[in-house]
């Protein structure tokens, strides 16, 4: 499992968290769940050859 940092974006609010997953797509999946309809944006944090900028 790897990190990652997870922000969301719905029609009226604005949510960040850190989310444990097998990939990105896993936790943009996850996110997309718990929301509904959303944006999402899913930063590597852990596990992984590149850091954030």
């Amino acid at each position: 499992m790897k990190t990652f940092a997870v922000r969301v974006r719905t029609a009226g609010q604005a949510y960040a968290y850190t989310e444990l997953a097998r990939s990105s797509s896993d936790a943009a999946a996850a996110a997309c769940d718990r929301f509904g309809p959303c944006g999402v944006t899913v930063i590597p944090l852990t596990g992984h050859d590149c850091r954030p900028a």
